[in-house]
């Protein structure tokens, strides 16, 4: 089964090929965890700080966020699988904000197109759910953070495009549009 993020990279959409697991890979990973225990009330702040001190911005950048913006997270890390449209994905966060559903999905890299179109895949996973918004919040080393609304209509399009021809290639023995 497809995840979100490899259907929008076989579409050569600008999802990076870093030739094996990157340092931007662990750091994303190393924060996404650490965020998590956070929001579960379970991380060893001290801890963490002593074993990852070069990631502990973008965690206090996340408790930022947080004490700022009010966000409430309902589903941490959540993954799902849409059956008819067979492709699976995982949802950073589901919360609310100000009065309004949000979907976020955490960054610790640069801003790209494509994460929009990664967030239309993961909210078409459950179209059922109320969700108002989409965004991505982007964690800096300093401790700081952006959060980036996405809200053009035609990112879920864009999606359900890339995800057509992932299942026409697979369909037809073409492995991907990279030569492959």
């Amino acid at each position: 089964v497809p995840g979100v993020t490899t259907i929008i990279k076989e579409a050569n959409l600008g999802v990076p090929n870093y030739g094996g697991f990157s340092e931007a890979q662990r750091r994303g990973l190393t924060v996404h965890t650490a965020t998590e225990y956070l929001d579960l009330g379970d991380l060893d702040m001290d801890d963490f700080r002593t074993r990852y001190p070069q990631y502990m911005g973008y965690v206090e950048g996340y408790q930022k966020f947080l004490a700022e913006s009010g966000f409430k997270p309902e589903l941490i890390e959540w993954q799902g699988f849409h059956p008819q449209l067979r492709y699976a994905g995982t949802m950073d966060r589901r919360g609310s904000m100000n009065g309004f559903m949000i979907q976020i999905d955490l960054k610790t890299g640069e801003k790209m197109a494509w994460h929009k179109i990664q967030t239309a895949g993961y909210r078409k996973l459950r179209p059922e759910w109320r969700l108002d918004k989409r965004a991505s919040l982007y964690l800096k080393e300093d401790g700081k953070y952006d959060l980036v609304m996405h809200e053009d209509a035609e990112d879920e399009g864009v999606f359900l495009s890339a995800l057509a021809l992932h299942h026409w290639r697979k369909n037809n023995g073409v492995k991907n549009g990279n030569g492959d």
